[in-house]
Parts: C-alpha cells; sequence; structure tokens
C-alpha cells in the first residue's frame, strides 16, 4: 500500500477533479466504493456540481460537510488558461439545470449498449454520419456534469468522446480513468480522521 498523500484546501488546481466519498454510501449500487458523488473545481474555491438540488456553483467547505473526505484527481498540463476560461463558461451556463434522476437506473444498460456499438459509431463519426456529443444538457447527474465539462473543454475530443459518453460514466468510472486526471491526495473534514486502508485509491495508486 503507498503512503497515504493528504493536499490542502487551497492547493486544489481549477479542473481538478473532485472523488466524494461517503462511508455511509458503501454497498449501494454504483456506489460500492463509497465514492458516490464527483464534482469540478472552477478555481478559487468554487466547485460545479449536480446534485439532488440541480446544477450549481458551490464550496469545498459545502462538500466536506455533506461527505467523509474528498480525493483529488489532477490531469498535469492539460487545463490551459483558455480551458479553465471555457470550463467557468461551461459551469455559468449550466447552473440551475436540474438533477438528471431519471438517467441513474439505466447506466449499466447504456454503458453495455454504448460498449457493443462502439465501433460502428467511430466508423460513422470518420466518415460524417454521426451528430457530436452533446455537452450542453437539459439535465445532469454528477459525474455526467463533470465528464460533459471535459468534453466542452476539447480535453477529450469529439472522436473520443464515443467512448466517453457522459451519461454512461458513474463517479468511480471517473476515477479509474486517467484521462480525467491522477490521484495527488485526500482533502479531510476534519481532525482526527483516518482514510481506512482499503480504501479505492489507497489499493489503486
Amino acid at each position: 500500500m503507498s503512503q497515504t498523500k493528504f493536499i490542502d484546501e487551497s492547493a486544489i488546481a481549477a479542473g481538478d477533479v473532485l472523488m466524494c466519498y461517503s462511508r455511509q454510501m458503501i454497498g449501494e449500487p454504483g456506489c460500492e466504493t463509497g465514492y458516490s458523488h464527483a464534482a469540478i473545481h472552477l478555481g478559487l474555491g468554487e466547485i460545479l456540481e449536480s446534485d439532488a438540488a440541480g446544477v450549481k456553483i458551490g464550496s469545498i467547505d459545502d462538500i466536506l460537510i455533506v461527505y467523509d473526505h474528498i480525493a483529488i484527481l489532477r490531469a498535469p498540463h492539460t487545463w490551459s488558461q483558455s480551458r479553465i476560461d471555457r470550463l467557468k463558461q461551461f459551469g455559468l451556463q449550466q447552473v440551475g439545470k436540474k438533477f438528471n434522476i431519471r438517467a441513474l437506473p439505466r447506466i449499466e444498460y447504456l454503458k453495455q449498449h454504448n460498449i457493443e456499438t462502439a465501433q460502428q459509431q467511430i466508423e460513422d463519426f470518420f466518415a460524417g454520419l454521426s451528430k457530436p456529443v452533446e455537452t450542453d444538457r437539459k439535465s445532469y447527474f454528477c459525474s455526467e456534469l463533470v465528464v460533459s465539462a471535459f468534453i466542452d473543454a476539447g480535453i477529450i475530443n469529439q472522436s473520443a468522446a464515443i467512448l466517453f459518453k457522459p451519461e454512461t460514466l458513474l463517479p468511480i468510472d471517473i476515477a479509474k480513468d486517467k484521462a480525467f486526471g491522477f490521484f495527488v491526495g485526500y482533502v479531510l473534514k476534519s481532525q482526527p480522521y483516518a482514510i481506512r486502508d482499503d480504501d479505492w485509491f489507497q489499493l489503486n495508486i
């Protein structure tokens, strides 16, 4: 097991993904690891997220009220200033939209269908027969919003977006794919608090 890494709130950078852990969620469908929520940092302590109340801009402190701790993912050398500006613009455009509760029960079906049809979708894309993956949506669940932000900023291009459709990825899917960044450390709610030895990032970094 790697030595536990921690990061101060002030060191969280724009574009960092916040993986939010709740011990109470362990064992719930799609939340077996306890990481049940994802958000993205806009800079200066502001985060963009979608929860049951809808899409909003909040603070890291708001997240730590609800969740036990946060794991931070960072994509180094990826978030240029122009992409950060685009991220902030994207966030402002989505604020106030509804939480996409209808998609959650269908994620596994949508994911499997996307895998099974990926080859044809890629061929159609390069033949000019398909539409781009939409990032400006009527509603979002948490990881759908984060993935949409990466696509909108151009970090995940439209050809790759076929394999990263926002509606097919759960928070833990974001954690597993290095396109969204590498683990740089935990942010804790309070002291004393111990990260579990079987925490997903403890076992997979």
